[in-house]
């Protein structure tokens, strides 16, 4: 921030500050420093993820946050990754198994929604990453 706080760009000086109430550091150093908590990119290391199908075509990432934010469920990132389909971060076992005993077969907007469990897997001896799915039917 401080770097190019007051900088020059286009011809015009341009002024970069934290968002309110973040440091701009989100707790230390690292590949992850930076970036938002509740945005962080599908190679994640962090969270319990589950996958959305059957949204309406028209959710966004916030929207889809929304559905996923059930009582006081903590949700460490949201994304819609194509129209319909969405992908969310849990940020314990507990929450995410709870998200999709709620919200498996919900209808919303007119649509159902089907929940499916991401497990993350490590990389197979030829160096393939392999991810699990569990269906919920």
């Amino acid at each position: 921030v401080a770097k190019m706080d007051r900088r020059e760009m286009m011809g015009r000086v341009v002024t970069v500050a934290p968002a309110a109430g973040n440091s701009g550091t989100h707790g230390g150093s690292g590949p992850d420093r930076g970036r938002e908590d509740d945005r962080r990119g599908p190679g994640s290391k962090r969270g319990f993820r589950v996958e959305l199908t059957g949204l309406p075509e028209a959710y966004t990432w916030r929207d889809l946050k929304d559905l996923l934010r059930i009582g006081d469920l903590a949700i460490t990132y949201a994304n819609v990754s194509r129209p319909g389909i969405g992908v969310g971060d849990y940020e314990s076992f507990e929450d995410r198994e709870r998200a999709v005993r709620e919200l498996d077969g919900k209808r919303v907007e007119g649509c159902t929604v089907r929940m499916k469990i991401l497990v993350r897997a490590a990389r197979s001896s030829a160096g393939c990453l392999h991810v699990c799915v569990r269906a919920f039917v």
